[in-house]
């Protein structure tokens, strides 16, 4: 249990004391610095001058790391919720709807804290100096690992939790935020962010998303599900924080129709969705729309979606609507938008076989149409007469097509 009651000096198994800690929960900074005792069986923070002192067993700390947010200092994740009357009055009332007060009273004997899944509080100790966070670091590692299930990685960028034990919060403890390209997007982060774009994202989310991303660019393996968990975000929440500090730290990955098509499992609707992208730039662009982003993964995702549908596979739509970055209403206007286009390529074209393939077909098919209708009433015109201009006009169309295909294949493979 986690105790609070009046300030005391332990006596037996103490690893590490230091003096003039700062110790902030929440968003509560305690005014008065206090002493900091890290023992065999818990982490003790007693302030002679406000007379007060919490004690924290090793196994309710799920994550503790170097951190320079809010201010430089030890960063500690703690899976209970805790109130400490004149000190911290717990978590804001929509983080905490089912949260009880875990620890009140004045004596050391405390209460059992009351936990579920999202139950945490954030916690900070921030010594005088550097080299005593080091120190405090160092010997908090020393604590964890003897303290009876603890499991403390050897690494200190990153903490590789055993496969099964994935979902625990403890298999992300000692993960140091202070990892060279964790670190990196970070100070990034605060260089570049603006207060509008984060002010839905806590620092510890913040500092969460950045190991993600630093995971990910690194190509090292990580666990989403224990992250949300570790941030206090939903999935969405989660995704579109993501998405976010990718777009601030300039890192976001472009997914093309190809990785979304081996991703979702429709390969073989590949070139068909390429050609629509295609053809659907050309069709915007003549109405006038310069300024638009096709960049934007939304129109590669809608080109996948739209050449499933044209060859009779079931789109995957609920896979697909997480790469187009939409909201379903905007992913409805978008796919109106898309169907008003294909149907226009369709009237086109004419025949249903004739599927729009960009404006190079377009133009070919018009052109031989054209060429097809005068033909029989000048035969002066023709200064060669070879067996392909008297063929059916089905065939005729056909190799037209064919060979347009191949020459917009060119073009695309120049270009």
């Amino acid at each position: 249990m986690v105790t609070i009651g009046e300030a005391f000096t332990p006596t037996d198994g103490i690893i590490f004391s230091a003096t003039d800690v700062k110790l902030k929960i929440g968003d509560s900074l305690i005014p008065s610095p206090g002493s900091l005792h890290l023992t065999v069986g818990s982490c003790i923070w007693s302030c002679e001058e406000r007379n007060a002192s919490i004690s924290i067993p090793w196994p309710r700390v799920g994550v503790h790391a170097i951190s320079s947010v809010p201010g430089e200092g030890l960063f500690m994740m703690l899976d209970v919720n805790i109130v400490w009357p004149g000190f911290y009055s717990g978590p804001p009332a929509e983080n905490n709807g089912d949260a009880h007060p875990d620890e009140q009273g004045e004596d050391d004997e405390g209460h059992d804290s009351e936990i579920s899944e999202s139950a945490m509080t954030e916690m900070w100790l921030q010594p005088a100096s550097r080299e005593i966070l080091d120190q405090m670091f160092s010997a908090m590692r020393e604590c964890q690992s003897l303290n009876p299930g603890s499991d403390v990685s050897e690494d200190e960028d990153y903490m590789e939790a055993e496969e099964d034990e994935l979902e625990e919060v403890g298999d992300m403890r000692n993960l140091q935020l202070d990892g060279a390209k964790a670190t990196e997007l970070q100070r990034l982060l605060e260089i570049r962010s603006s207060s509008g774009m984060m002010s839905s994202l806590g620092d510890y989310a913040k500092a969460t998303i950045c190991i993600d991303l630093a995971s990910s660019l690194l190509g090292l393996p990580f666990d989403t599900d224990t992250a949300m968990k570790l941030s206090g975000l939903r999935k969405t929440a989660y995704a579109n924080g993501r998405r976010t500090l990718e777009k601030v730290l300039d890192i976001n990955k472009t997914l093309g129709i190809g990785e979304i098509c081996v991703q979702v499992g429709v390969t073989q609707v590949q070139q068909e969705a390429a050609t629509l992208l295609e053809a659907y730039k050309q069709y915007a662009g003549q109405g006038g729309s310069g300024g638009i982003d096709f960049s934007h993964p939304q129109y590669a995702t809608m080109a996948v979606f739209q050449a499933c549908k044209r060859q009779k596979v079931k789109p995957p739509k609920t896979k697909l609507l997480p790469f187009s970055h939409l909201k379903p209403a905007q992913w409805s206007m978008l796919e109106k938008n898309w169907e008003k286009f294909l149907a226009t390529g369709a009237a086109d074209m004419g025949p249903k076989g004739a599927n729009t393939r960009g404006v190079v077909v377009k133009e070919l098919a018009a052109r031989g149409e054209e060429e097809q209708a005068n033909g029989g009433g000048s035969s002066a015109a023709r200064k060669h007469a070879s067996p392909e201009k008297i063929e059916p006009y089905q065939s005729w169309k056909k190799r037209m097509l064919e060979k347009a295909y191949r020459e917009l294949e060119l073009q695309r493979g120049s270009g």
